[in-house]
């Protein structure tokens, strides 16, 4: 079902980029295009790209670190930003928002 649902939205984008192009016979430049994106936007390849990557990181030199949350450093990072964001920053409601 996954792989069905990445073709078919492959083939939306590539529907989509040519219409925003306006080409003269754009059904056979589609059926190209949708070829294009299929063929190299497979779920196969993305997932060997991704493995492959992992691979590829997974042999640089380092390991196993801990991550430190920014609440670590809380005191440090509001001396060097007194005023709260808050205070800068202003939202406004939506017109569909009641």
């Amino acid at each position: 079902m996954r792989l069905e649902k990445a073709h078919y939205l492959n083939s939306q984008l590539a529907d989509k980029a040519l219409e925003l192009l306006d080409l003269p016979g754009q059904d056979q430049v589609r059926r190209a295009g949708r070829q294009w994106v299929a063929d190299r936007y497979t779920a196969e390849a993305a997932t060997e790209a991704l493995i492959e990557g992992i691979r590829q990181a997974r042999a640089l030199p380092g390991g196993a670190a801990s991550a430190t949350h920014p609440t670590a450093w809380m005191e440090e990072l509001l001396s060097r930003f007194p005023v709260p964001p808050e205070t800068n920053t202003q939202v406004e409601q939506s017109a569909t928002s009641s």
